[in-house]
């Protein structure tokens, strides 16, 4: 109470005394507050230290009660340090698989990150795109109509630039393989594309599209280093 006196003095030169009775009917909510954040931590403190309880967190309180001339009473729910006995995990045996790792599996991986890492260098010599190349292409996909349909598609036309299409990979759709090869840098070629009812990309899965690659600006090759 006498700290609440403190804080709410005139602050004029002349400083004023307030008595106490007005001071506890003005701040009774404030002066209890206040009374409980430093009296509840110190109880619960008390409580678990007598019971031999060890709180790892915070607690919890509910049901608090205080009311004049009452004894404080509170509910508080907390984590205590689990009590168990470590066992003889020293007579406990692992058994180390023996693992066998050829010459085949190891320049496997190394040929995977020598992929992974590759960087592309353009191909100078005027020649064809052969298997193996890699072809920077742009293309526009306009949609064709489902067999028996009568009223023509509403789907847009796709178009793409800078797409990589490795030539003879067994990732490319067989189309752009066989339309691109044998094909020179600036070349156009047309074709037609049916994707597979269980094709990978859904949005591809049973569709046609008539391809037009406008462009084939340069061809690179992957360039592996030690």
């Amino acid at each position: 109470m006498r700290n609440t006196q403190n804080k709410h003095a005139c602050r004029d030169s002349v400083k004023a005394r307030f008595h106490p009775a007005w001071v506890r009917n003005r701040f009774t909510d404030q002066l209890k507050e206040e009374l409980l954040e430093r009296l509840v931590p110190q109880y619960f403190h008390v409580a678990v230290m007598a019971n031999g309880q060890k709180p790892i967190a915070t607690p919890s309180i509910t049901n608090l009660q205080a009311e004049p001339g009452q004894p404080i009473r509170f509910t508080a729910a907390f984590d205590v340090e689990p009590e168990f006995e470590l066992g003889d995990y020293k007579s406990v045996k692992v058994e180390k698989p023996v693992v066998e790792v050829t010459d085949e599996e190891v320049q496997g991986e190394i040929n995977s990150l020598q992929e992974r890492q590759a960087s592309y260098d353009p191909v100078d010599e005027d020649r064809p795109l052969q298997d193996g190349d890699f072809a920077q292409v742009a293309f526009e996909a306009t949609p064709k109509k489902a067999a028996g349909a009568t009223e023509p598609t509403a789907e847009e036309p796709v178009k793409m630039d800078e797409v990589m299409v490795e030539i003879g990979s067994p990732n490319t759709v067989a189309a752009f393989t066989e339309n691109l090869r044998g094909t020179k840098a600036g070349e156009e070629r047309s074709f037609e594309v049916s994707y597979a009812p269980d094709f990978y990309d859904h949005r591809l899965a049973g569709k046609h599209f008539d391809y037009k690659v406008r462009s084939i600006p340069s061809r690179r090759s992957a360039s592996r280093s030690e």
